[in-house]
């Protein structure tokens, strides 16, 4: 997850994190749909981002696995980041 150092890390530097990104905000989610909102309050990252919502396609996998998914304006998955809960 983010480091809980982040938000405050950016507001006092100009440092980018090469080979990545970053985002903080809160959430919405359309269960329904199978969608969720995230509403960018800053990233160190992505300078633009701020004040935009990322919309994310989800599913759950019968693994166990959360898919988040972003798709183009023809409804075509374009990337997906894959998220699998570690048992300790």
């Amino acid at each position: 997850g983010m480091p809980k150092s982040l938000p405050a890390r950016a507001a006092e530097t100009d440092e980018l994190v090469r080979g990545g990104f970053a985002y903080w905000g809160s959430v919405s989610w359309d269960v329904p749909n199978g969608v969720v909102i995230h509403h960018v309050e800053g990233s160190p990252t992505r300078g633009s981002w701020p004040g935009v919502d990322n919309v994310r396609y989800f599913e759950f996998t019968d693994e166990g696995l959360l898919k988040l998914s972003l798709k183009n304006e023809e409804g075509r998955t374009t990337g997906t980041l894959t998220w699998r809960k570690i048992e300790e």
